[in-house]
């Protein structure tokens, strides 16, 4: 029999090593979620079939990151999984293409709904530690403004789905929020070029072996110039400064970034998707 339990750290942390000893193994495919986990976040939940973790997953009113083992009895987990989510408020789903591919059954069983949108990204990973050195920097409380406006740009770009895009004015007092937490949290990295910021980047998720880089943009009067390489670069050096390898994923139709981050070191290992549910 499957039942599902909420991953408390306080109340709970056995739970909270079951879920870290089951992510461990696949962790590079997983670093959104493995970050939950190791700082211990309370939205997070897990299918158990006895005492045996199937399933982890993050869900926090609107964003799902999920992972889940393949099995016999996937049938099982998807009701197990559809009665969580019947009333559930769903925005996106993200994640290893295989796990996302399987909530969305679920959701699809509980809800009567399929995503509005979905979109597929090839997983890269660093090999090693570039060569090059780059002159770049984490962002200061001083360059927030500029920041923040190749933020908005960057989701408008890359991120939203077209109905967000036409809202966009809505979000931006907790996105500010977020890329004010970002800085101080030395999370950013950005690229100066004759005393002005033309690209930048952010450390999205960190986990013990792994760090996740995302929100790469360059203006766009600075592109095909080789500054995100070089931002890249920045964060490759970074994540090997601290023994671990840099992760991230590109869009399956983005050449031009697939062909950059490739240059920079980055090689293919596996399959991410996202959904997008229109509420």
């Amino acid at each position: 029999m499957y039942q599902l339990a909420v991953v408390n750290a306080k109340d709970n942390p056995l739970l909270f090593e079951t879920a870290y000893n089951f992510l461990l193994p696949k962790e590079e495919f997983f670093c959104s979620l493995m970050h939950k986990v190791v700082q211990h976040d309370r939205n997070l939940y897990v299918v158990l079939n006895g005492s045996l973790v199937v399933s982890v997953f993050f869900y926090n009113g609107s964003t799902v990151l999920p992972c889940i083992v393949s099995c016999p009895q996937l049938e099982d987990i998807i009701s197990c999984l559809s009665l969580f989510f019947k009333d559930a408020d769903i925005f996106c789903v993200s994640g290893e293409e295989s796990s996302v591919e399987f909530f969305k059954k679920a959701v699809k069983k509980s809800q009567h709904i399929l995503p509005d949108e979905e979109r597929n990204y090839i997983l890269m990973k660093s090999e090693s530690c570039p060569t090059q050195a780059v002159t770049a920097r984490f962002a200061q409380k001083s360059d927030e403004e500029k920041i923040f406006e190749m933020h908005v740009n960057f989701l408008c770009e890359e991120v939203l789905p077209q109905w967000k895009k036409e809202s966009v004015k809505d979000i931006i007092p907790s996105e500010r929020v977020s890329v004010s937490r970002a800085i101080e949290d030395s999370k950013i990295m950005v690229l100066e070029n004759d005393g002005h910021i033309v690209s930048k980047a952010q450390i999205t998720a960190s986990t013990n072996n792994f760090i996740l880089l995302g929100g790469v943009y360059t203006d766009l009067s600075e592109r095909n110039k080789g500054f995100a390489k070089k931002i890249i670069l920045y964060g490759i050096n970074h994540a090997f400064e601290q023994n671990k390898k840099a992760v991230l994923f590109v869009e399956n139709t983005n050449r031009i970034a697939f062909k950059c981050y490739s240059s920079a070191g980055f090689v293919p290992f596996g399959k991410h998707s996202i959904l997008y549910y229109r509420k």
